[in-house]
């Protein structure tokens, strides 16, 4: 190809205009490879034969651009927003839900800040994996083999600031997208309603083994509470590819799980929460001690550090 040559010439970068090319054959043009970037007006200067032609190509493609320009607001506003998280959870700040419900041994609903005392700073929510009713080949009787590991943390801070005005929330929770690799018949938890006597009956089985690993003292905790539908831990993700949920959703609900974390339960979780529910540092969640996957995302003196701030402010 052939491409007029500008007095004053540019990076090379763009391709010359085909009128520019058949208007611009003769022999008085000096020939380069099409491959060239130049100066339109000193082209029209040069050669006002065709100055007319190209004018009307150039207004031609400035009204094709203009009107490009005026519909780029409305395709903006049609692109998704790819900017906001799949799965929304709380940020250091925010304040959660005061509906927030959990419930206790007997199955009773409790709302997650009535649990907090008159003496009570700091609530520390630890959210992790209750027993399993086939133990034989987890840790402890706990189904979530990262949530046996990481209670040595748990257990430390305990011993250590329960009388120091920080009341400890322990939540099991069972394994409601993996039911029967750990013994539970499946499509139970989330699938069934809780009215449904065989979701009572698994609940209960549920409720007695956590409980029986207490008393063992393989779960440390005075108290013990449970979500069974996996509400504070939701994972949006998996009810979105079909995932049966057969209660009501309310709009709080797996906002504890922590948006970095691609687990499909992503226990242990550990919050500190104010009394009033405001959310006072970012959960820490992520450690894992599979035979595949080692990583340490914290230890018990970052949480401890966590705590010692909030305590002394």
């Amino acid at each position: 190809g052939w491409a007029v040559a500008s007095p004053r010439c540019h990076t090379p970068r763009a391709t010359v205009h085909p009128l520019l090319i058949k208007m611009t054959r003769p022999a008085t043009a000096r020939l380069l490879p099409v491959d060239f970037r130049f100066d339109i007006q000193v082209i029209i200067a040069y050669f006002p034969a065709f100055s007319g032609a190209l004018k009307r190509e150039i207004s031609m493609l400035r009204s094709i651009f203009l009107a490009l320009a005026a519909m780029l607001p409305a395709i903006v506003v049609a692109q998704p927003q790819t900017d906001k998280p799949a799965q929304p959870s709380y940020q250091v700040g925010e304040t959660i839900a005061p509906e927030t419900f959990v419930y206790n041994r007997i199955g009773e609903k409790k709302r997650l800040l009535e649990l907090a005392g008159l003496e009570t700073k700091v609530i520390y929510l630890l959210l992790f994996g209750g027993a399993s009713a086939s133990p034989v080949e987890t840790y402890g009787g706990i189904w979530c083999n990262d949530s046996f590991n990481d209670l040595p943390i748990s257990n430390y801070l305990y011993l250590k600031y329960r009388e120091r005005g920080v009341t400890f929330v322990a939540v099991a929770c069972p394994p409601v997208y993996s039911e029967q690799d750990y013994g539970y018949p499946g499509d139970t938890f989330l699938a069934l309603p809780e009215s449904d006597p065989a979701w009572q009956q698994e609940y209960e089985r549920f409720v007695q083994m956590t409980c029986a690993l207490q008393d063992n003292h393989v779960i440390p905790f005075d108290r013990i509470y449970f979500d069974p539908k996996f509400r504070l831990m939701f994972n949006r993700k998996k009810h979105a590819e079909g995932v049966a949920f057969s209660d009501s959703i309310f709009p709080w609900m797996g906002k504890f799980k922590p948006a970095s974390d691609r687990q499909s339960h992503s226990l242990p979780a550990i919050w500190l929460l104010s009394p009033s529910g405001q959310v006072l540092h970012e959960a820490f969640v992520g450690n894992r001690y599979g035979t595949v996957t080692q990583r340490i995302i914290f230890t018990v003196r970052d949480v401890e550090a966590a705590l010692e701030k909030i305590l002394q402010q």
